[in-house]
């Protein structure tokens, strides 16, 4: 154990050197860094702070672990307002979910999800892995939700994420599930970055897809519509799973990461919504416009790009109807609060995109 915290400790003082843009597998990159914002308890409507500790109330997964290398410290929070729900028991992937089965049955069976927050559990490659669902209250086990999938940074929690990010408000109101997984060591295996998963070469596509595959089967979920997003080493893992999981998830919109995928070649074109910081001292916002370039060459994109929200700009005339987006906040590395101030909350303006966007 002592030796594992060494390691943890060693690699988060190298995330920031800059990813070497190798195949997946390469180098690492960037942390998440900075305190979480407050904002209240998720789905509380309040946007969340810029500052202060993450979560309050509702139930606890995954472990305090080590502190990242942006200081942010692997928070013990809650997740979600009004309690949490039972903890599911560990299951196992329970096989795989075709996401292009067309036309999906009704939902028929009861199921196990139900309003409100739970923390799940299977086993994946040999590891238990767990992951927490936030299910909006107009869930009824009939009607097919759609899943965003949100991926805490580096040295952080899935426990942290909600009210840092601030999803469950948008997703009580629009009538979606959230899943907040847990990374092995606090970390993600984003292809060639960060940290204790990408050094041992975790298989996070495939845990990612096993979790959504068991919501599936524990629900009633539209596998057309799985989206991901996540912050900074999280942020990677999203441009990672647009390169090599476009076939399983709709649309991505990472925050403050890198694509570092050489090459990243999408199984189809695949909408992606990229929001950076200006005045992040972790992930160099001069990566930013490259990767939109990046991003549309991939898609097929052509003409010139217009103006949204105020600070993104938008390629819609790309491949199969897709959109690259880029979002530049006045903010740092973590740049939710910032972005709400700027009138162009990041849960809204990514899922404005996710819902016009679902798998063919």
């Amino acid at each position: 154990m002592k030796a594992f915290v060494r390691i943890a400790i060693s690699v988060s003082g190298l995330l920031f050197v800059g990813c070497s843009g190798n195949s997946p597998g390469g180098g690492g990159s960037a942390g998440s860094g900075g305190a979480s914002g407050s904002g209240g308890a998720p789905g509380s409507g309040g946007a969340p702070g810029s500052g202060g500790a993450s979560g309050s109330g509702g139930a606890s997964t995954g472990s305090g672990g080590a502190p990242g290398s942006g200081g942010v410290p692997g928070s013990g929070g809650a997740s979600g307002s009004g309690g949490a729900a039972p903890d599911a028991g560990p299951a196992s992937d329970g096989g795989p979910v075709p996401s292009d089965a067309a036309p999906q049955a009704p939902c028929t069976a009861a199921g196990t999800l139900m309003p409100g927050n739970s923390t799940r559990m299977i086993t994946h490659a040999g590891a238990m892995r767990s992951y927490i669902l936030h299910v909006p209250p107009q869930y009824d086990g009939k009607t097919r939700m759609a899943v965003v999938v949100d991926m805490h940074g580096l040295g952080q929690t899935a426990a942290g994420q909600p009210a840092q990010s601030g999803w469950n408000r948008r997703a009580d109101a629009s009538g979606f599930i959230m899943m907040y997984p847990q990374g092995l060591s606090n970390s993600w295996n984003g292809g060639n970055c960060c940290g204790p998963s990408q050094m041992m070469n975790v298989d996070d596509v495939g845990f990612l897809k096993a979790a959504v595959t068991r919501t599936a089967q524990d629900g009633c979920v539209d596998l057309k519509r799985v989206y991901a997003s996540g912050l900074s080493n999280g942020g990677f893992m999203s441009h990672y799973l647009g390169c090599a999981a476009a076939d399983f998830f709709a649309a991505v919109a990472p925050v403050s990461g890198v694509n570092r995928v050489m090459p990243c070649t999408p199984a189809r074109p695949i909408t992606v919504i990229n929001f950076r910081g200006q005045n992040d001292n972790l992930v160099a916002y001069n990566t930013a416009m490259p990767d939109f370039e990046k991003w549309s060459t991939a898609n097929g994109c052509t003409g010139t790009p217009m103006t949204t929200h105020g600070i993104c700009i938008t390629r819609t005339q790309c491949a199969a109807g897709v959109e690259v987006t880029l979002c530049t906040i006045n903010g740092g590395h973590i740049p939710y609060g910032a972005a709400t101030g700027q009138m162009a909350n990041i849960p809204d303006v990514a899922w404005e995109a996710f819902a016009r966007h679902t798998l063919p």
